[in-house]
């Protein structure tokens, strides 16, 4: 189950952790919350982008906060299979 993905499949990683979900998750607290601090650096929900979300969780936004643990918690619970499965010693994580 789940969001479709890009790939056409389901449940994907990337439904769940990535800068498009952070965006989309930010636009949703914009359009629901009108107190949140996410409206101080834009007028509307569809002028957010990666770096509007960033501020606003760094400006305090709980909601996007809480939703960024969600992620950050999908992400640690597939580090830590990928590193039970391969018994590897480091992983490198890129992009924004």
């Amino acid at each position: 189950g789940g969001e479709l993905c890009a790939c056409g499949n389901t449940g994907c990683l990337e439904t769940l952790v990535s800068t498009r979900v952070l965006v989309r998750i930010a636009r949703d607290v914009c359009w629901k919350n009108p107190d949140s601090p996410i409206h101080a650096f834009v007028d509307r929900p569809e002028a957010i982008t990666t770096d509007v979300a960033y501020q606003a969780y760094h400006a305090g936004d709980s909601d996007l906060q809480s939703k960024s643990l969600e992620m950050a918690r999908y992400l640690g619970i597939v580090i830590a299979n990928i590193i039970g499965l391969m018994n590897i010693e480091s992983i490198l994580i890129g992009g924004s």
